[in-house]
């Protein structure tokens, strides 16, 4: 029987994820940097940024048979784990597959069925209805040009994310 492959999620030194993604590889060990793609129009150019999606310094590592204690200790840019009632957080192999799916397609914009909300105010609590963050709780900090920025509470912080208006719908 093959052991599977539970997933963890590293605190590296900030700016660093993609170096500490490949020194991990190199240990023999999944890894994935979620990103997202910004577009920055230069003059007549158009420039693709890639940008962490969860926010900075978030590295999920996979490994067979329990916490990777040993990658821990020998990565110098590794400064933490997230923890979960004072163990390391375990993460599901959809959720990471899912991450890692939209990193690798930046180009995969879902298509909303649902009507757009124009009632949508700053402080308001909504429902977020695409992937990564699908039905996620969060709450509208700006509103701008169709789309929302809400904060969104992942691994134990609040991140500020952009959203269209049409893919949140109210608490």
């Amino acid at each position: 029987m093959v052991p599977e492959i539970e997933w963890f999620c590293f605190v590296c030194v900030p700016q660093r994820e993609q170096l500490t993604k490949v020194i991990l590889r190199s240990l023999g060990l999944e890894s994935v940097v979620p990103q997202e793609f910004k577009f920055i129009k230069r003059g007549s150019k158009s420039l693709a940024k890639a940008y962490p999606l969860l926010g900075p310094r978030y590295v999920f590592v996979g490994a067979e048979g329990g916490f990777p204690w040993e990658a821990r200790n020998k990565v110098h840019l590794i400064t933490g784990f997230v923890r979960q009632e004072g163990k390391p957080a375990v993460f599901s192999v959809d959720s990471i597959k899912r991450l890692d799916r939209i990193s690798k397609n930046p180009y995969n914009i879902p298509i909303s069925t649902s009507v757009r909300h124009k009632s949508l105010r700053v402080g308001e609590g909504v429902i977020i209805k695409t992937p990564p963050f699908e039905d996620h709780r969060a709450v509208i900090v700006e509103v701008k040009r169709g789309r929302v920025r809400v904060f969104v509470s992942l691994l134990g912080s609040a991140q500020a994310v952009w959203v269209d208006m049409d893919l949140v719908e109210h608490e």
